[in-house]
């Protein structure tokens, strides 16, 4: 079976391995042998004893063999040149051996750990070819400034004393020389920039904890993967006694846990674990530099406190991070950084250990710890790794390989655009990869893997298979718990792809992807990536529950369309695509997506969105996050950075709103009511919400209004309809606004939008109208308000669609733009126009209404004026004389009677009078009677919905349904309806 350590040396997946280290099991995968027994062991001695140049004769016949005796007999010749003072031939025989037996697939892990971490020649060996490699580069990176480093003749002398096996000291040698290169190790001005980058996006509370609260679920999601991956082998075991069983159903017990707990702090798991930075790694100069460079050496400042502290820098570093020499604060912050996260991540890393190996010790009955093989402990490290986001995942490599060749391969350019774009590589992209691995496409190659493996016996790629279809299994279980979580409302989706839908719903309090909890949301996509199936299933929810979100093309020749079949055909095509993009947004690909654009801010073009993301994103970053919490803390409103009319002036507002004291400057932000968005009611929730809570916190913030609009929305959904208010435009006629004048249209056209909202629904009118009607007015209300709102802030004309309800404005405010509104609808006669007599007959019904709404709506081939007599408006011509349409008198007796029917309202009046005319002989009393019928609520206002419950109630045909329609119908209703199947629907 292939071993767990070497597999990763060999594909390079621990981090920081040298090539050269790599190159060595790079020919073939190693194959697990047990080369330490007795009778090996004897072989190779009693060849050595034999003298050393039979003893090498017979060691190249043997490596010519492939005898595993050569490893114990190449070591024992190996120490005896050392011994002699021939380092370089003590070197050269491992090396021959390493390369010939790896050539077999002998070499163990075994060999690798005595070879390149228990001899001190061989790890002399490779530490000065390090050394070698590590002046190539410098020389390559830094030209004639680079000053080569060299062992000194005491860190070689320290080889010399150290015994064979003694892996701590070998371990404590590379570290100390790490330290010494690392305290002298240069630095560009681009590595010092990209490192403080990091820095100031790390160095905040709230990422300590999201990083310590994120690793909790997934502690419990690995925990129950190892579960269904035991069930699976106990499955496989049954069939193939051969598959060994290494997972516990029921986890570790007791036992098995403080078993695993002492194997955790004994000396044998120390030895191979340590120095290695928390990864399973041979031990390298690269890696131990690394770990202990100092990236800023300190200013002349900081030496000057160091100094007249006595040190104190220096002695602060070494107490707190064990980083010997620094000098600098910046240092310090940054030593402060790491140390915080790495203390995050530590109980994890025991907790994951303790949990895998546990579980692998009850499964196989251990009882002693002398008895717990090394490749148990093994892959318990690697899965703890895993668990923490410190493995070298596929991921991680290809986002180096981008990062490290540019992008579009160009150094000089995409290198440093990469970096930009890609600030971290460990963490983020080993999330991206457990992302994948807790997903169904997991799942179903583990599951090919196992159906693989069985045809063709190959018990290692079926153990494989088990443990990848376990994580997919339990991903897909989290994924469709997400699905019935989102179903009853407990875990919100996205917003809606409608950007002005979007707006209101954050507004009124909603949160994407939150847990919704009473009238509390919290966002949870933050907790990667134990957040990704759930996310998924409520997206894959969302187009299961969308009947117009499939293909209808592809159902229909599926047979399927209109069916609930193709729901669920149509939900799963949006749901995968939804998945794709989640993983997108959520993984670290998102960087180089929107400098690509693909993300919603970046829409343009490579280079244009270089500019506009890259460079703002890389610029912003620089701000240290803690200082930018504390400034939104300081000042609670949200601020108006964006600045249509110049890029530059984003950038800097960017910045500005980060800074305390500075982000007050700033022009305030409003949402689409015209009220300043905030972070929190007070600097207290501000407080918590940038450096305690893990995500974005809000609750229900909707007014009677809110719900009203809501409520329309689901009404009308379909329809295409926008009921929303606007959000301000960042160009106003030819001209672009700078951040304060959107900040102040935002705030004006907001303000207004409400109170016209406000008024109408509020109004008698409101009540009696249909909810498309409704809708139509609510446009018009938000239109007017854009137009008053840019006439008096800019000067923009009004447009003609507007002009009248602006003229309303002017005259009588808010009240008169509502009443004009109101009026014009309804004053229509029974063909949809508005004639002089149709006013007057308004008017008569509408005492209260005032003058300048009237004449307002006169249609303009009118050459008189409306004036009262006698208390009752009336129609002059121009000479001054009562004209003979206002005298009409049979209108007011048909309205009259009608009343006395109980029919008061302006627009049932109407529809009872416009269904005498489409249905020949109906009489009042028959119209009457047939409205009423149709008018369930008795609002006296026909809905649709009413008139199509009338049809289906009656049985109406085809014929009689459409004159039935024509009659008692709205003229402003834009769908007829269809009889399908004897039943009446809305088309």
């Amino acid at each position: 079976m292939e071993r767990s350590y070497a597999k990763n040396v060999r594909t390079q997946r621990v981090e920081d391995v040298p090539d050269e280290v790599a190159a060595e099991f790079s020919d073939q995968p190693e194959i697990y042998n047990v080369l330490h027994n007795a009778d090996t062991k004897d072989k190779a001695q009693k060849i050595f004893d034999q003298g050393m140049d039979s003893a090498r004769n017979e060691f190249d016949k043997m490596l010519t063999e492939h005898d595993p005796a050569a490893i114990p007999l190449g070591h024992s010749i190996a120490k005896e040149l050392s011994a002699q003072g021939n380092h370089d031939a003590a070197a050269e025989v491992l090396r021959r051996m390493s390369q010939e037996l790896t050539k077999t697939g002998q070499f163990s892990q075994a060999a690798a750990i005595t070879m390149m971490k228990d001899d001190p020649m061989t790890a002399l060996s490779y530490i000065e070819k390090q050394m070698d490699a590590l002046n190539r580069e410098g020389l390559e990176k830094f030209g004639k400034k680079w000053k080569d480093f060299s062992l000194t003749d005491a860190e070689k002398a320290m080889f010399d004393k150290i015994e064979p096996g003694d892996s701590e000291a070998i371990a404590r040698a590379f570290d100390e020389i790490g330290k010494r290169i690392g305290i002298e190790y240069p630095s560009t001005m681009m590595d010092k920039l990209l490192e403080a980058r990091k820095v100031a996006m790390l160095f905040n509370v709230r990422t300590n904890v999201r990083n310590l609260l994120a690793n909790m679920p997934t502690l419990g999601m690995r925990w129950t993967a190892d579960r269904v991956e035991a069930v699976g082998q106990n499955i496989a075991h049954l069939i193939n006694p051969d598959i060994k069983v290494t997972q516990s159903l029921t986890g570790s017990g007791v036992e098995g846990r403080q078993l695993a707990q002492k194997v955790f702090n004994s000396d044998r798991v120390k030895a191979l674990l340590e120095g290695t930075s928390g990864k399973y790694e041979v031990p390298s100069l690269k890696s131990t530099i690394t770990k202990n460079a100092t990236m800023f050496k300190g200013s002349p400042v900081s030496h000057w406190i160091d100094d007249m502290t006595n040190g104190g820098i220096q002695k602060l570093n070494k107490t707190l991070f064990g980083k010997e020499g620094v000098r600098s604060g910046a240092e310090t912050i940054r030593n402060a950084t790491y140390k915080m996260l790495d203390l995050g991540d530590s109980p994890f890393v025991r907790e994951n250990f303790v949990q895998r190996l546990g579980s692998y010790i009850k499964a196989q009955g251990i009882k002693n710890i002398e008895d717990v093989p090394d490749e148990a402990i093994q892959v318990a490290w690697e899965e703890a790794m895993k668990a923490t986001y410190k493995d070298n995942s596929w991921a991680v490599q290809m986002l180096r390989g981008i990062r490290n060749d540019g992008i579009g391969k160009i150094p000089v350019v995409g290198r440093p655009l990469a970096q930009a774009a890609i600030p971290f590589l460990q963490a983020p992209g080993n999330i991206a990869a457990r992302m994948v691995d807790y997903s169904p496409v997991r799942g179903t190659k583990g599951i090919a893997d196992i159906i693989k493996g069985a045809h063709g016996a190959d018990e290692k790629l079926i153990r494989r298979g088990i443990e990848e279809a376990s994580k997919g299994l339990t991903g897909t279980g989290m994924l469709l718990l997400g699905m019935a979580l989102h179903k009853e409302g407990i875990l919100t989706g996205a917003l809606s792809d409608d950007k002005d839908k979007a707006q209101f719903e954050k507004q009124t309090g909603k949160r994407p992807f939150a847990l919704h909890v009473g009238d509390k949301y919290l966002t949870y996509d933050w907790a990667q990536p134990f957040a990704e199936p759930l996310l998924v299933g409520t997206l894959l929810s969302e187009a299961i529950k969308a009947s117009d979100d499939y293909d209808s093309d592809l159902l229909r020749a599926l047979g399927h369309e209109g069916t609930k079949a193709g729901k669920v055909i149509g939900g799963l095509k949006a749901g995968t695509s939804a998945a794709i993009n989640s993983w997108f947004d959520e993984s670290p690909l998102q960087g180089l997506q929107e400098l690509m654009g693909g993300s919603a801010y970046s829409t343009g073009g490579i280079a244009e969105n270089i500019g506009k993301v890259g460079v703002s994103n890389f610029l912003q970053s620089f701000v240290p996050a803690a200082v930018g919490a504390t400034a939104k803390s300081l000042d609670p409103v949200q601020r108006q950075t964006y600045d249509p009319s110049n890029q530059i002036a984003t950038q800097v507002n960017l910045v500005k709103s980060k800074i305390p004291g500075l982000s007050k400057t700033l022009p305030a932000k409003y949402d689409t009511w015209g009220r300043e968005v905030k972070t929190g009611e007070s600097s207290v929730e501000a407080f918590a919400a940038r450096f305690l809570v893990p995500g974005d916190y809000s609750y229900d913030k909707e007014s009677p209004i809110d719900q009203e609009i809501q409520r329309l929305y689901e009404s009308l959904e379909g329809n295409n309809v926008q009921m929303f208010p606007q959000v301000a435009a960042n160009k106003v006629g030819d001209k672009k606004l700078n951040n304060r004048e959107v900040s102040e249209l935002q705030k004006n056209m907001g303000e207004r939008s409400y109170k016209f909202a406000d008024s109408f629904i509020k109004s008698d009118a409101y009540k009696s109208m249909d909810d498309e009607s409704k809708v139509v007015a609510l446009q018009k209300l938000y239109g007017v308000s854009k137009a008053i709102s840019e006439r008096d802030l800019f000067d923009k004309p009004v447009a003609d669609t507007y002009k009248k309800l602006v003229e309303a404005y002017d005259k009588n405010g808010e009240k008169g733009v509502i009443e004009y509104l109101i009026a014009k609808d309804a004053a229509k006669n029974e063909k949809g126009n508005i004639t002089v007599q149709s006013v007057l007959d308004y008017a008569k019904a509408n005492k209260d209404v005032s003058k300048e709404t009237l004449e307002m709506m006169m249609p303009s081939n009118a050459s008189g004026s409306l004036a009262k007599v006698n208390g009752k408006w009336v129609y002059k011509d121009k000479e001054g004389k009562v004209d003979k349409q206002s005298s009409d008198t049979p209108a007011e007796k048909t309205k009259t009677e009608l009343q006395d029917y109980g029919i008061t309202k302006n627009g049932a009046i109407a529809s009872v009078e416009k269904a005498q005319t489409v249905i020949p002989g109906l009489t009042q009393k028959e119209a009457v009677n047939t409205y009423k019928k149709i008018d369930t609520n008795g609002n006296q206002g026909i809905t649709q919905d009413e008139l199509i419950g009338y049809l289906n109630k009656n049985n109406m045909s085809e014929s009689e349904g459409k004159k039935y329609w024509n009659a008692y119908g709205n003229a402003s209703w834009k769908k007829v309806p269809v009889l399908a199947n004897g039943t009446w629907k809305k088309k």
